[in-house]
C-alpha cells in the first residue's frame, strides 16, 4: 500500500512494513528515498491485523546530523505494539513480538525549515506524551495560574489532595544516635535570645522570600522533635536523681528524730 495526497506546505502519505522484534524497517518518503533533514515528520502506527487495541504517534526529525524521535501517543510498547527506533542513526518501525505483524505507517510530512521549530512546532498538544493511560511531560516546567514555572510543576493557587509524598534524604536519626553534639539547655536560651528563632530553622523572612520545600521543613521539624526527646530524657534523669536524693535525705532525716 502507497497512498498520497499532496498540499502546497505539507503532504501525506501511508505505507505498510512487515516487522517484528528482530526484523526493523526504515521508514522511507513517499517517494521510497530515506527521510529528509529539515523537515519533520508526525508518523501515526497502527497494526490492522489484531485485536489488541494498538497504536502510536511520533515526531521525527533530525537535529544536529542525528535523527530524533518523540513519542507523542503509545498504546504501550511491548507485544504487538508497534513502535519507531532509531538504529544506526535510521529511523525505523519495529515491535516487541517475535512474530511478523504488518504495521501500517501513516506519515504527515512538513517540508524542509520545519525541523527548526521543533518540539514545539506542533503546538503543545504534542508536547504532552502518552503511554497507556499514563500522560507525561519531559520539555521543561509546567505551570498553573503562572505563565513563568520556576519549578517543574509551579502553582499559583491552591492545591487540594488527599495525601502528598514528599521524598527526603539525611533523616534525621543522627540525633538519637550516640555522640551527637545536643546543645545545652543555656546556650540554645542565648541562641534564641539572639536569632529570634530556633537555631537551624529559617527565619520567617526566609520563609517569606524563599517558600520552603515540604521534605526540608519535615526534615527540621524531625530534627528539632528528637532534639526536644533529648531534652526532655536528660530533665527526665535529674528529676529522677533528685527524686532519689530527696528520699534518702528524708530517711536520714526520719532516722535522726527517732534517735
Amino acid at each position: 500500500m502507497n497512498a498520497k495526497a499532496q498540499t502546497n506546505d505539507l503532504y501525506f502519505f501511508a505505507k505498510d512494513y512487515s516487522v517484528s522484534s528482530t526484523i526493523l524497517r526504515p521508514i522511507t518518503d513517499k517517494d521510497n528515498l530515506p527521510l529528509k533533514a529539515g523537515s519533520v515528520y508526525r508518523v501515526k502506527l497502527t497494526v490492522p491485523a489484531t485485536g489488541t487495541h494498538t497504536g502510536a504517534e511520533y515526531l521525527v526529525w533530525k537535529s544536529d546530523a542525528s535523527w530524533k524521535i518523540r513519542p507523542v501517543t503509545l498504546a504501550g510498547n511491548n507485544s504487538n505494539h508497534p513502535l519507531l527506533v532509531v538504529d544506526s542513526n535510521t529511523v525505523k518501525v519495529m515491535t516487541n513480538h517475535a512474530n511478523n505483524y504488518t504495521v501500517r505507517v501513516y506519515t504527515e510530512v512538513l517540508p524542509a525549515g520545519a525541523a527548526a521549530g521543533m518540539p514545539a512546532i506542533f503546538g503543545a498538544s504534542d508536547q504532552w506524551q502518552r503511554l497507556g493511560n499514563n500522560l507525561f511531560y519531559e520539555d521543561g516546567n509546567v505551570g498553573i495560574g503562572t505563565d513563568a514555572p520556576a519549578q517543574k510543576l509551579s502553582v499559583n493557587g491552591n492545591i487540594r489532595a488527599k495525601e502528598i509524598k514528599v521524598e527526603t534524604a539525611n533523616w534525621p536519626d543522627y540525633v538519637l544516635k550516640k555522640g551527637y553534639p545536643l546543645m545545652s539547655l543555656e546556650s540554645l536560651q542565648k541562641e534564641i535570645n539572639r536569632r529570634g528563632h530556633l537555631p537551624g530553622m529559617p527565619s520567617a523572612g526566609e520563609v517569606e522570600k524563599k517558600g520552603l520545600a515540604l521534605g526540608e521543613l519535615n526534615r527540621l521539624l524531625t530534627e528539632k522533635n528528637e532534639e526536644l526527646t533529648l531534652y526532655i530524657l536528660a530533665l527526665y534523669k535529674e528529676i529522677k536523681a533528685l527524686k532519689e536524693t530527696q528520699h534518702r535525705m528524708e530517711q536520714r532525716l526520719q532516722h535522726l528524730m527517732k534517735d
